[in-house]
């Protein structure tokens, strides 16, 4: 409980702090390296942090405030999980050290802590500072304004309650606070929001707000959704007005999809409105609809859907554009409308990848059309892009090597990279000077987070390189990349291998990691799959067996040469299943083969036909994963010394 004197004198403090935050007056820090002294200082510190030593954490926190290694002790301690610090400790470090690590999870905790009581201009200080993040925040922030500035408070509340998650009784608490300021409108706003998000359990709880029209609207659009056995029924029940409305029509869509009813599906998206703040979500149904026509080889149906719309977001153009002219060129033999949408994909796209992509492709249409100069000159553009798939494809189609030699690197100074990253990259280096590296990785994956220019992005790649945090270094220089700033090292890093990869190229091993794990050697995936090679652990188990060796679930996080080792005999094992074939085994690594085994056989006659293939793969995921690792094994042939070859993504596709 905070007394009122000290939530005065709180509340002055907020003011205060968060004023100065929002007018950005804090002073930048200069990373430096680690001081003898603060090693030590720091060595004791998380000594005592593993063995639950709070008393000693805490002695530091007072003797060190106002130092690098006095933050850490607080910070140790305020993240702790059975830490009982209240809303004045965590929003003192909150604001004094806003970027750090877990401060989501600090300010979360602060708002639930967040006393009754505290004067209302200090409490919007607060949360102009820091928007809430919690139903416990936005009750506070909605009081504090009711008080503090009635207009704002309502353009708030209504703006919030659209789209706020809460649960049963966090809602009759915001309606018990604000529902004054609320009317009909807003809550069918917040239940159609609900809806689109599909959010079921909340939606269902707003409809007796709701009435009339509105209610029936919603009451089938959840029947629908839910695929309840009266859904037609529902439908069939709707006044004629009603049947036009976006909702109801987005998921009568999705209902026939859903139920394999193509035509019927077909039909509802001819009445997809011109205009939709939904438009990404008409263009997924309309894009599955397509590939199942694909798969029927009703290629003109699929041509005539995918084309009927434009899209106005830029992936999903880009992804239109590709699909169109791909079934044009190869399918309808149209090479002259697949030029159009492959020219026109090549003029909406800036990444690397999709600039390859449609460059390759408007080759490979002008190339039909008879247009042999413009070919060439396509597939040139396309060669730029060296570390894509769709540029090394294009280098082959010129007879040059697939990658003539590495890009050079933007690598920044080391004076730039000393000086970059205030407190984080200090509080990295410290605690990867004391072997904390776990907590180090904390701190440079926060700035991983934080750096919003391609310049960070190559001076964190090239630091985490350094400092051997290979997943860091893998992100942070993919993200430059993408802005045309390549650091090669960082980007594709070379890390111990098995002395044993079953037989197996290290350039396939390691172009297969970095796209399974961006050398994250203790990732765990929503499948539970872990480590490097990103193996579950029944199937790592197995593979141990096979080969005789000692093996421990653990080991797949905390041996990642172990990791590695299994993870080749897995990838050799697929690569024999299918007879040598490594485009069908690269897909059934990432999809699984009983799902590869279902697909149709990969054909071996030419290149043009296994791109065909990998194209028309089900899985939007595994389509891309296969191109990424074919992509990544040309670039680390070069990186582990072999000499530049022509036509080596096209034998790689016809093995």
């Amino acid at each position: 409980m905070v007394r009122a004197g000290k939530r005065t004198a709180l509340a002055a403090a907020l003011l205060v702090a968060c004023g100065a935050l929002l007018l950005g007056t804090a002073a930048p820090v200069l990373a430096q390296p680690a001081t003898p002294a603060e090693i030590k200082a720091a060595q004791a510190l998380f000594f005592a942090v593993d063995r639950n030593g709070w008393d000693v954490v805490r002695t530091v926190e007072s003797q060190m405030a106002n130092t690098l290694v006095g933050r850490l002790a607080t910070w140790a301690d305020l993240s702790r999980a059975d830490s009982t610090a209240g809303f004045e400790e965590l929003a003192a470090f909150v604001v004094r050290n806003p970027g750090w690590p877990n401060v989501v999870a600090l300010r979360r905790r602060a708002e639930r802590a967040m006393p009754d009581g505290l004067p209302a201009d200090a409490v919007v200080a607060w949360f102009d500072a820091f928007a809430p993040l919690t139903a416990e925040g936005a009750l506070h922030f909605g009081t504090a304004l009711q008080a503090n500035d009635p207009i704002r408070a309502r353009i708030w509340v209504r703006d919030t309650w659209r789209s706020i998650s809460l649960t049963g009784a966090q809602e009759t608490e915001f309606l018990a606070r604000f529902g004054g300021l609320l009317g009909p409108d807003d809550h069918w706003a917040r239940l159609d929001t609900l809806l689109w998000a599909e959010r079921a359990e909340e939606a269902r709880r707003m409809l007796p707000r709701v009435s009339g029209d509105r209610r029936q609207l919603a009451d089938t659009r959840l029947k629908l959704m839910a695929r309840t056995p009266d859904a037609s029924a529902a439908v069939r029940a709707l006044p004629a007005k009603l049947l036009q409305d976006e909702g109801i029509l987005y998921e009568r869509t999705r209902w026939r999809r859903r139920n394999n009813d193509e035509a019927g599906a077909i039909e509802m998206l001819a009445q997809q409105p011109k205009t939709s703040a939904h438009a990404r979500d008409w263009w997924l149904e309309r894009h599955i609809i397509a590939r199942r026509l694909f798969d029927e080889q009703s290629y003109t149906k699929a041509y005539q859907l995918v084309t009927a719309r434009e899209q106005s977001d830029p992936v999903d153009r880009a992804d239109k554009d590709f699909l169109a002219g791909w079934l044009a060129l190869r399918f309808l033999n149209r090479p002259s409308d697949a030029v159009e949408h492959f020219e026109k994909l090549y003029g909406d796209v800036s990444m690397p990848i999709s600039l390859a992509r449609g460059a390759y492709w408007a080759g490979r249409a002008h190339e039909a059309a008879g247009h042999k100069q413009k070919a060439v000159d396509w597939y040139r553009l396309a060669a730029k892009q060296t570390l894509t798939f769709y540029g090394q494809l294009a280098a082959d189609k010129l007879d040059q090597p697939s990658i003539a030699a590495l890009p050079v690197s933007a690598t920044p100074s080391t004076q730039a990279v000393a000086a970059y990253g205030g407190d984080l990259a200090r509080a990295a280096r410290l605690l990867d000077a004391i072997g904390q590296r776990d907590r180090a990785d904390l701190f440079l994956r926060k700035l991983m987070v934080d750096a919003d220019t391609p310049e960070k992005n190559r001076l964190l790649a090239t630091l985490a390189s350094s400092m051997k945090y290979p997943f860091v270094a893998v992100r942070a220089a993919k993200a430059a990349a993408r802005d045309g700033l390549t650091v090669v090292d960082a980007a594709y890093p070379l890390v111990a291998m098995p002395d044993d990869l079953s037989g197996l190229p290290p350039a396939l091993v390691l172009g297969l990691a970095r796209q399974e794990s961006e050398f994250n050697a203790t990732a765990v995936s929503s499948a539970g799959a872990i480590g490097l090679m990103q193996l579950r652990p029944g199937t790592a188990r197995d593979v141990a067996q096979s080969l005789g060796i000692d093996h421990t679930t653990g080991m797949l996080s905390g041996d990642p040469v172990h990791n590695l080792r299994l993870g080749s005999r897995y990838l050799a094992d697929l690569i024999k299943r299918y007879d040598g074939n490594w485009p069908r085994a690269i897909a059934a690594y990432n999809a699984g083969f009983g799902r590869v085994d279902t697909w149709a056989p990969t054909p071996s006659k030419t290149p043009e036909q296994v791109v065909d293939w990998i194209e028309s793969i089900p899985l939007p995921e595994t389509r891309s994963y296969v191109q990424r690792v074919l992509e990544n094994t040309q670039v680390y042939r070069l990186r582990l010394g072999e000499a530049p070859k022509a036509g080596a993504l096209e034998a790689d596709l016809l093995r």
